[in-house]
């Protein structure tokens, strides 16, 4: 039986820069507020840098009336710089990665499907993003960073560096094969299981100013948000 989620959300914003502002506000989004704590989605082997709290842009917690616990964190941006696809098209890039968590009893389905077509980042306006779901694991490359000493606060890191896409390799690779196609992220979740993933976001052309994205939940429903544009990508549900 598949319970219906969503009573409480707590959300943690980091405003102005790549690194986690000491003046980031704590907002409460719906419901009632309850205090947040790191430590509930936090991995043994996180590293101290590139995957460290510092580097987290908006952190989600959810509930349901059963007491099911779901958290959704989202990085802020790596990369900026352009792709040239095959055909010869040339695309700025940045990288994010998202950890979800499963702090209840139940397993929890996640489903998520990224759709092969651009999208319009405005109504009005020429400029125009695709979401890539990289195959690559956060995790493996998160494990091979911290085996190497390597940090992303090192103030030489350059492009050339692992760290600098957040760990993910061999980026020209993954977009010539899954550019132009659907990207698709499916897990169920078991109680007290975390997973990360990659996210590619390419644009046609330069944005002026930064750039802020993140999944979040409504209802049920799974919401990929590109600097205020919002739209649905899949969804999750609490299985007994």
């Amino acid at each position: 039986m598949k319970k219906t989620l969503i009573l409480y959300i707590i959300a943690t914003v980091s405003l102005f820069s790549c690194k986690k502002d000491s003046k980031s506000a704590k907002e409460n989004i719906q419901g009632n507020y309850k205090p947040l704590n790191w430590n509930e989605t936090s991995t043994k082997e996180r590293s101290p840098s590139i995957f460290d709290n510092q580097y987290i842009h908006t952190h989600f917690e959810y509930e349901d009336s059963s007491g099911n616990t779901f958290s959704i964190e989202n990085s802020l941006p790596r990369g900026g710089h352009r792709y040239t696809d095959p055909e010869g098209k040339s695309f700025v890039y940045t990288i994010y990665w998202t950890r979800l968590s499963n702090q209840s009893a139940d397993p929890l389905e996640v489903q998520i499907n990224f759709p092969a077509d651009s999208i319009p980042l405005t109504a009005s306006s020429d400029i125009f993003f695709k979401l890539v779901l990289p195959p690559n694991k956060v995790e493996t490359a998160q494990k091979a960073l911290i085996n190497n000493n390597m940090s992303g606060s090192k103030p030489d890191i350059t492009d050339r560096d692992p760290v600098y896409n957040y760990g993910l390799l061999d980026l020209e690779s993954v977009l010539d094969q899954r550019l132009h196609k659907p990207s698709s992220f499916q897990r169920i979740l078991q109680p007290n299981d975390t997973v990360s993933f990659y996210v590619v976001n390419l644009f046609n052309k330069g944005v002026k100013g930064v750039v802020r994205t993140g999944l979040s939940l409504e209802e049920q429903e799974l919401f990929y948000t590109v600097n205020g544009k919002k739209i649905r990508v899949g969804d999750i549900a609490f299985q007994e």
